[in-house]
Parts: C-alpha cells; sequence; structure tokens
C-alpha cells in the first residue's frame, strides 16, 4: 500500500500538516478549534444543511468545511467576520420557525442549537415576519419515538442514520422548501405504522428535540403521587454503567464510584423500591437453557434458535422476517419477565400488597422497551407485566428536576425484601446479551464444568462474529451481531448457509450497536457520532473495572433450585404461562 500523500495547509495563521484530501472540518477540530455544526456525522451525513461550518477559504468565498477537502497551500480562516455573520443568520433564520419552549424540552441540558444561538447572541428576529408565519407543524406519536416538527433544524442526521446504521430507513423529508418536514415514510402519521425498529438512534444524532423518545415521566410522577400505589423501580445494568454521565462524571468512569449515588438519588424520587434486574435475567437464563437443550434433542429443525432479549430485534423480526418467528426464543425479556415475576408472584409474599396497587417502572437504556411494555402479550392475571418505562435520561431529568444533589446522596442500602432472590446485583455482560449465560447454564446441565467462547469476524463481515462451543455430545455453531443493518446482515448470511446446508445453532442479536450499553435512551454525546467516539468501549471499562463485575458468569445451583421451586421446573406450565411469550406476523407494514 502506498504511503498516503501529506500536504500542509494554514488554518488561522497556523501552518499544519495533514493528509491529502483530509476532510477540512475534522482538520479544524483536530487542532482544537470549536468548529459549530448541527449536521455533521462523521462517514454519514456531511450534506452541509446547517451551514454553521462555514470558514473563509482562500481569502475569499464562504465555504463549508465539513465537505471540503484540503488542498496543497489552502488558507482556511474560521473566525472573521463574513463568517461570524453568516453563522448567526443562519441561527436566526433556524430561530424564526423553532418551538421555544426550553423550560419543558428534554433537551434542556443538551441542545446544539440553544448552545449555539447564545454562543452567537442570536435573537429570534424574524418572529413577527408574515412570511416565515403559519407554517403547518406536525407531531408524529409512536409507542417508542416522537417527532416534533416544530423543532426540527433540516439537518438530516435522523435520515443517516435510520438508513445507514438502523438499516430500516423509515424516515424521509415530505413536503419542500420551507413546508419541508421530517417525517415517516409514505406520509404516515406515526413510526408504528412503518418499518422502525424502535432503536431510538434517530433520538441520539438529533441536535435538538425534533426527535425524543415517548416521555412516561408524567405517568410515573402521577403514580409516585398516589397514596394507593406502591411503586417500584427496576433498573437495567447499562443504564447503571452510563447514567453518571449525565451527572458530570467522565464517560467510562469506574460504575462503582457514582452507581450507590445514583440508586440513592432514584429512591429519593419516592419510588417505593428499587431493585436491579439481576433475579429476571437469571430466570430469563434458566428458561432459555432449558429451551435449547429441549431443542437440541427433541426439535432440531427449530434451528437457528434466536435470543429474544431485544425489543428492536423482536421488532424487526416480526416486520422483516415472520417466517423465522418459530425460531426466537419465547422466553421474555428480562424486563418484562421481572415484571410479572413482582405481581405475579411476589406481591403479596415480598412486599405484603395486593398486585393491582403494584405499579411497575423499568429504567432502561432502550427506548423500543417503552413498545415492547406496550405489546398486547405482555399482559398476566389481568396486569400488565410493566406499567412504564424510562430511559436513562428520563430518569437523569428527574433527578435534575427534584433539585436532587447526586454527589450528596448516601450509599444506597440494598435491603429490598425481593433481594433474598438475588443478592449480588452484580454486572454479567458487556452488551446485554444472555447468550453465552444462556450455554454456560446449558454446559452446565450437560456435566461439564468449563466453556470457551472464542469469536471470529465472518468472512465478509467484519462486524458479524461467530463462535463454536460444544456441550454434551453437541458441537453448536454461534453468532452475534448489534444494531439493526448488522441484523439485515446477519439474516442474509444465515439464509445463504442454510441453502449450502450449514446450520447455525443460537444467534443473538440485538438492535443496537453495542448493545445495551449504547441503547437509543442513554446519554447523548455528541462527540460519538461526530468524531467517531468509542463510546461503546469506554462505557465497557466502566464496567470492567467495578468489583462486581463477573467475567464467567453462572447462577448458582441455590437459584436455580429456587426457581424451580417457584414454577415447579423450567418449561412447565406455570414458567411458560408467566415467563414466555409468543409474536406476531406485522409483514404487513412494509406492505
Amino acid at each position: 500500500m502506498s504511503e498516503q500523500k501529506m500536504i500542509s495547509i494554514t488554518v488561522n495563521g497556523q501552518s499544519i500538516e495533514v493528509a491529502d484530501k483530509s476532510n477540512v472540518l475534522e482538520v479544524i477540530q483536530a487542532q482544537g478549534t470549536y468548529m459549530p455544526t448541527l449536521c455533521y456525522l462523521k462517514d454519514l451525513n456531511d450534506v452541509a444543511a446547517c451551514r454553521m461550518c462555514v470558514a473563509e477559504v482562500n481569502g475569499s468565498r464562504l465555504q463549508t468545511t465539513c465537505t471540503l477537502e484540503a488542498a496543497e497551500g489552502m488558507v482556511v480562516n474560521t473566525e472573521t467576520d463574513r463568517v461570524y455573520d453568516s453563522r448567526k443568520q443562519s441561527l436566526e433564520l433556524l430561530a424564526s420557525y423553532h418551538s421555544f419552549d426550553c423550560w419543558t424540552c428534554p433537551r434542556e441540558k443538551n441542545c446544539d442549537l440553544f448552545d449555539q444561538m447564545r454562543l452567537y447572541n442570536v435573537d429570534d428576529v424574524y418572529k413577527h415576519s408574515f412570511d416565515l408565519a403559519g407554517k403547518d407543524l406536525k407531531l408524529n406519536e409512536s409507542a417508542s419515538i416522537v417527532l416534533d416538527s416544530s423543532k426540527c433544524v433540516h439537518c438530516s442526521s435522523c435520515i443517516a442514520v435510520c438508513d445507514q446504521i438502523a438499516g430500516v430507513g423509515v424516515l424521509e423529508y415530505m413536503e419542500r422548501g420551507y413546508d419541508s418536514v421530517i417525517s415517516p415514510i409514505f406520509g404516515k402519521g406515526s413510526l408504528d405504522e412503518v418499518n422502525c425498529i424502535g432503536c431510538g438512534l434517530c433520538a441520539k444524532v438529533c441536535p435538538t428535540a425534533a426527535i425524543v423518545e415517548k416521555d412516561h415521566i408524567q405517568d410515573v410522577q402521577e403514580a409516585l403521587r398516589d397514596p394507593n400505589r406502591f411503586v417500584v423501580a427496576q433498573v437495567d445494568p447499562a443504564v447503571r454503567a452510563a447514567i453518571g454521565e449525565d451527572f458530570g462524571y467522565d464517560i467510562g468512569t469506574n460504575v462503582d464510584e457514582v452507581e450507590s449515588q445514583i440508586l440513592s438519588a432514584i429512591k429519593a424520587l419516592g419510588f417505593d423500591d428499587v431493585i436491579t434486574t439481576s433475579i429476571a435475567e437469571d430466570i430469563a437464563v434458566f428458561e432459555g437453557a432449558a429451551e435449547l437443550m429441549d431443542t437440541l434433542e427433541n426439535a432440531p429443525e427449530r434451528f437457528p434458535l434466536f435470543s429474544s432479549c431485544s425489543a428492536g430485534w423482536i421488532r424487526y423480526a416480526e416486520q422483516n422476517h415472520p417466517e423465522m418467528l418459530d425460531h426466537i426464543s419465547t422466553a421474555k425479556a428480562p424486563h418484562m419477565l421481572q415484571g410479572t415475576l413482582l405481581k405475579s408472584f411476589l406481591a403479596h409474599d415480598a412486599y405484603k400488597i395486593n398486585a393491582t396497587k403494584l405499579y411497575v417502572v423499568t429504567i432502561s437504556p432502550c427506548t423500543a422497551h417503552k413498545s415492547e411494555s406496550d405489546r398486547d402479550d405482555m399482559v398476566n392475571d389481568g396486569l400488565r407485566n410493566v406499567d412504564a418505562v424510562l430511559t436513562t435520561r428520563e430518569i437523569a431529568r428527574m433527578i435534575r428536576k427534584a433539585r436532587i444533589d447526586v454527589d450528596s446522596m448516601p450509599a444506597f442500602e440494598w435491603n429490598s425484601p425481593v433481594d433474598r432472590l438475588d443478592q449480588s446485583h452484580g454486572f454479567r455482560s458487556l452488551d446485554g446479551g444472555l447468550m453465552e449465560r444462556i450455554l454456560r447454564v446449558a454446559n452446565r446441565a450437560a456435566g461439564q464444568s468449563t466453556i470457551e467462547f472464542n469469536y471470529t469476524p465472518i468472512d465478509d463481515y467484519p462486524e458479524l462474529l461467530e463462535s463454536t462451543v460444544t456441550i454434551g455430545n453437541h458441537t453448536l455453531r454461534l453468532a452475534k451481531a448489534h444494531g439493526g443493518k448488522n441484523m439485515q446482515d446477519m439474516m442474509d448470511y444465515l439464509r445463504v448457509q442454510q441453502d449450502q446446508g450449514v446450520t447455525y445453532h443460537y444467534v443473538e442479536l440485538m438492535g443496537c450497536p453495542g448493545g445495551c450499553l449504547n441503547g437509543g435512551g442513554q446519554p447523548i454525546l455528541r462527540e460519538e457520532y461526530r468524531s467517531g467516539l468509542d463510546v461503546v468501549s469506554l462505557r465497557q471499562e466502566s464496567i470492567l473495572q467495578s468489583k462486581r463485575y463477573d467475567p464467567n458468569p453462572l447462577p448458582t445451583t441455590d437459584q436455580e433450585n429456587a426457581y424451580q421451586q417457584l414454577v415447579d421446573q423450567t418449561r412447565s406450565v406455570k414458567a411458560k404461562r408467566y415467563f414466555h411469550t409468543t409474536y406476531q406476523d406485522k409483514s404487513f407494514i412494509n406492505k
């Protein structure tokens, strides 16, 4: 491979050496110079729609640096009067049709438009302009995601990430010119009417609050104020690893340094109990392992068996691959399973209350969990398994608005009456998946003590991984992939392999790139898509440093025996009634 040609350019009077044809915006930012942008996403979106990254090039016209390639001798100035005036005028035009309700906005602490308007001292100078008045603003709500065109800056970031990373391409511009708005494709009124998987990536890249998660805060606050309600918060491990970022902690900070105070802050909001989802994860593992062994022995035609812990994957499968629904594990996702456990088994025994009074709130990294909790099949004994889902961002917002000082909170006391089922509260996965734990339990059931997972990339698909393991007399092929586009690639690959007579036995697919740690409801870090910050690795590091991280997680036999007593045995009639679910063919959405 030939060496990359290096050239010399001048940025704000400083001569620097860069690779030929480098992206000028990235070159400027690498020098430590602030360059505003609302639309640029590294390797995804460089449409120059916002025109905030303009600079004076070679002493003549203004050019958008996000679309500009470096050339020998180029002279770039980013802070001239012309540049400042251009950026300010762009912001004034954006402000002319923006809905300013910042005091109630979910992005009140993390809005690019607000930050840049404040930086450039922008007034709403066009607010009385007849020409700019009366724009038809549209609100599109789904069970997971809300689109609000009154806050849209037409950056196209959501379109880019939905198409290239989520892989479903369900967003587009409707109308033209000034009247254009981001909308579900085909002019549908809701993302629930198109092939959306609810991953929430669009909300993570939106520079304003034009795309946000469906708000459950008000419902939860009403329940907290109701004296006849007993409100339990179940907190996902990925939330505990990332929420500190919303309170000033660096990404990658050891989870042990912040988790206890955060859980105490959640309890201080008025929740009657705060627990983790570790109990339900164990139950899902027991049920999944039994299902795998039953499939090996009695129904090999069901392979490949797919995981069921990702709500985004389940939506994708129902909408795109109805022929594979019988191959998906029927075990509920852990948070839904735990809601069932609390209401149908533990309300009276542990909390000494009638189950009808119990209100279960999942605190989750996942926006798709909101629609999952709304599913018709997530009801037992006439009660919804989970009543509300708050994302990491939503619970952080509740803590801030309650003026709770996280740093001053006392250490959290693990004294829940349900802790007797699992007192570890540990971290057992870096991506939120359950496949490896399921295989470990199945391996123990087969009389073996050790199992190794050595993943390698699949040919032509570097982001798809595979491994083989031996359980008893069976050699199993495993595969996993994260992110909607990678899920599509995996399904295409498996189809080809099946045609060639190659069988995979267990496949774990997750809707978000990097799994739950990078879920669509996690804290928004602008650098993730603008400069390629490796958010997943940094958040994994926060767990790896924890004293409670177990790299070889295996539930104890005592925990397994306690569960067997609870439901008679794994995959019993009682277990299937409460802890398993069914799936529906929703491919009509694509017709």
